[in-house]
């Protein structure tokens, strides 16, 4: 691919500066006009599709970025390798000579025709539809809450005119209830909503790509990149499904259940009634139009064993006392083992009708390993464990392979016997006639091992800071001796890393290479950096290689105790700019709220991670006090530490609050992404909060004021009414209202339909009152 596409590729290489304008996506070349003419004219050229030069500049980087040519011999992809679904080159076959290969003409052919290609198109229409329908959905069941809530109120207050004054305060319980209950309504669908509108964003980006990829992008980008796509979209519409299954679409609404009591009002009344939260079943359906159906369910969830029902097709009746194993050949004969104590165990073959016993050997259990060979293992047989293959069209032993153990259930997966051989599995290749025999339990670390959490203060691009806590592997990691590998499946670094990095004063790090082939084995040298030496003190490791990722056999921890506190040291793989969380806006979090009535919210459910709050708020820089930020503990930002040079990296300290005093600190990286600025965040201390900067500045202090725009959430509404305008004129003996029955208490109010009251004076009879007021 060209380097720079504003000049043409051909004429550069003639030392002659031209500019492009069109673009060869076969070639990856741009070309000049008068280069364009002589590429339509070369035999070999002809038949390439050219495009203007600013069309495959509007192509994302991401597809234009992709490798076309083979990283190891750096020549054109012209085959495919459909077992590893890898595009290769010619010489990349001799790696490649027991698997399927095609040319790669014929997968990318027509792919953005093919069936996979529309229906990615579909599904990310489908789910901005989808995503559409929600909005509409919930928005829907707001306005009609607002609109039940003000038809409760009214009916209340019509109650409440029948009594006395003896109840004013039971209405002001009632309606108290039905505003806490309307507002946790609405909360719940607006958080519903913030979630989907973030993903709206993003599938909107994706589509908007997948268009450009679709019009620019050439075969070959096509097809690298749709698998890619297709994770988003199929991940997104579980998202979308996961809200239906999670109830978070059910319909929210409000009733009053009045009480029994109210209709006959006497002393015992003790209560106005109740305001009850009521869900319906949500109506909604996800549209999915390659099943060319108008509406159709989000791919469902994959069904457990437990989903699993039986149905008796027959019952096959042997002369077997204890029936173990059990399994079928490719012609339909069926085959038994019978492991009876008393009496000689029995492999018996019987053809369709099930009568025909043809011979007999000791056995637990059966599989079949080719059209004429089984394998059956020994069960608790007192002579050797392991696994007979039997020739069972000749009815001889081919071989025995010896186990460790007694051995029972046995399958087999293409060129491999799983075997169990007492509560652990053992795979062996050792039956086959092409490969050479294997030990037993060859490559069992792959499958039995620990595992290390893959955090970013492992990284050696985490450094720890002055006065922070070190976290040493013997305490928190590496608790026995035995294999071990992340749970990221990241490798532990092969060069020396500086004091202080990956968290720790002492990291540890591998002076060797890794193996290349499965199950093998190789010893490396761990090495722990000291404060003048990248190897102060090391010891052996075995390293074992399982396909995409190594497992490494540690030592006792106390070992490490004795030659300091170090920490395994994690190679770097994950670009937190790609892989961050985004925190949902909550008002609460403001170091201007201050609420001392509740105060138990705690972030210490968090993993550790890179998040982002949502709105690109930071954190406070300001020292905060209990009950700011509704927390105990508000968690704030005391100073800058570091700028890690040639990285968009910085180190901040947090502080955990005790009284205005920093309680308890640790250090928060923190990356710009963009316009985005993303930190590590990791819960330290007790149940503290992370507190965010004020959105008023001129009030950080405790005060019962609550919060700075809690009115525009809590407020009482007037019902808006013809007969309240300036249009309405009170008539000659008609009855005026002398005072505003809906305002019954003082506080915060707007009208139904969000009108305002006149600034203007209105004369004597207007807006259904011989005294109207206004606001001057």
């Amino acid at each position: 691919m060209a380097t720079n596409t504003s000049i043409c590729g051909i004429c550069s290489l003639r030392q002659i500066t031209q500019t492009s304008y069109h673009w060869c996506p076969q070639c990856e070349e741009a070309l000049c006009n008068e280069c364009r003419d002589h590429h339509k004219l070369l035999k070999v050229t002809r038949s390439h599709e050219l495009i203007p030069i600013s069309d495959y500049k509007s192509i994302p980087s991401f597809i234009t970025d992709l490798q076309q040519s083979c990283t190891y011999h750096d020549e054109q992809y012209q085959q495919y390798c459909v077992d590893h679904a890898l595009a290769i080159c010619f010489k990349c076959i001799t790696d490649h000579r027991t698997c399927h290969v095609t040319t790669l003409e014929k997968v990318i052919n027509n792919v953005k025709t093919s069936e996979q290609f529309l229906d990615l198109e579909s599904r990310l229409g489908d789910l901005l539809q989808n995503i559409d329908q929600i909005k509409k959905n919930r928005n829907s069941n707001v306005t009609k809450i607002e609109e039940t809530k003000t038809r409760l109120v009214k009916e209340i207050r019509q109650k409440r005119a029948e009594i006395n004054k003896r109840l004013d305060n039971l209405e002001k319980q009632i309606i108290k209830d039905l505003d806490e209950k309307a507002d946790q309504n609405c909360k719940s669908i607006q958080k519903v909503l913030s979630a989907v509108k973030e993903k709206e964003i993003i599938i909107s980006k994706c589509q908007a790509n997948f268009q450009k990829m679709k019009q620019y992008a050439s075969d070959l980008q096509t097809f690298l990149v749709m698998n890619e796509i297709e994770v988003k979209v199929y991940e997104n519409e579980q998202y979308l499904q996961s809200l239906k299954e999670a109830n978070s679409l059910v319909q929210l609404d409000l009733a009053w259940k009045v009480d029994s009591v109210l209709e006959h009002i006497s002393n015992s009344l003790k209560n106005f009634g109740s305001i009850e939260m009521r869900t319906q079943t949500s109506s909604l359906e996800f549209i999915r139009s390659k099943n060319k159906q108008a509406q159709l369910q989000v791919v469902s969830m994959k069904k457990t064993i437990d989903d699993v029902k039986l149905i008796l097709q027959m019952k096959i009746t042997t002369d077997g006392k204890i029936v173990r194993g059990c399994c079928m050949s490719k012609e339909g004969d069926l085959l038994f083992t019978d492991h009876c104590e008393k009496k000689s165990r029995t492999v018996f073959e019987s053809d369709n009708k099930h009568d025909k016993l043809k011979y007999k050997i000791k056995g637990f259990d059966v599989t079949m390993v080719d059209e004429k060979t089984v394998a059956i293992t020994s069960g608790e047989s007192r002579m050797k464990d392991g696994i007979d293959i039997i020739d069972i069209k000749n009815q001889r032993k081919i071989k025995f392979i010896e186990l460790p153990g007694r051995t029972y259930g046995i399958t087999r997966d293409h060129d491999s016997l799983y075997v169990c051989v007492e509560g652990r599995v053992i795979l062996t290749t050792a039956w086959t006639s092409t490969l050479p025999p294997t030990p037993p339990l060859w490559d069992e670390p792959c499958f039995l091992h620990n595992v290390i959490e893959s955090t970013f203060d492992r990284t050696v691009n985490y450094t720890l800071q002055n006065g922070e806590q070190e976290y040493c592997d013997n305490m928190y990691g590496i608790h026995t001796e035995g294999w071990y590998k992340f749970s990221g499946n990241e490798d532990v670094l092969t060069k020396p890393p500086k004091p202080r990095q990956c968290g720790s004063a002492t990291p540890i790090w591998f002076d060797g290479q890794y193996p290349t082939r499965y199950a093998e084995v190789l010893t490396v040298t761990a090495c722990m950096v000291g404060n003048d030496t990248d190897c102060e003190h090391n010891w052996n490791v075995s390293v074992m290689h399982c396909g995409e990722y190594n497992v490494a056999y540690y030592g006792s921890p106390q070992y490490h105790a004795n030659t300091g506190c170090g920490r395994y040291c994690m190679e770097y793989t994950n670009d937190p700019c790609s892989n961050y969380s985004v925190i949902d806006y909550d008002f609460t979090r403001h170091q201007d709220y201050y609420d001392d009535t509740y105060m138990h919210n705690c972030d210490y459910q968090w993993p550790k991670g890179w998040y982002y709050f949502e709105g690109g708020f930071n954190l406070s820089t300001t020292p905060a006090k209990s009950g700011q930020c509704g927390s105990y503990n508000p968690i704030w930002i005391n100073e800058t530490i570091d700028q890690t040079v040639d990285t968009d990296m910085v180190y901040l300290r947090a502080c955990e609050s005790y009284s205005y005093q920093c309680g308890y600190t640790w250090s928060i990286p923190m990356m710009k992404c963009g316009s985005r600025n993303i930190m590590y965040l990791r819960q330290k201390g007790m149940c503290g909060r992370y507190c965010l900067e004020s959105r008023n500045s001129s009030d950080v202090t405790p005060t019962p004021s609550y919060v700075w725009d809690e009115p525009c959430h809590w407020h009482n509404v007037i019902t808006s009414q013809f007969e309240r305008s300036v249009n309405y004129t009170l008539q000659s003996g008609e009855y005026g209202e002398c005072y505003d029955m809906e305002i019954y208490m003082e506080g915060w109010y707007k009208f139904s339909g969000n009108e305002r009251i006149p600034t203007y004076p209105p004369k004597s009879g207007q807006c259904g009152s011989s005294s109207p007021i206004w606001l001057d």
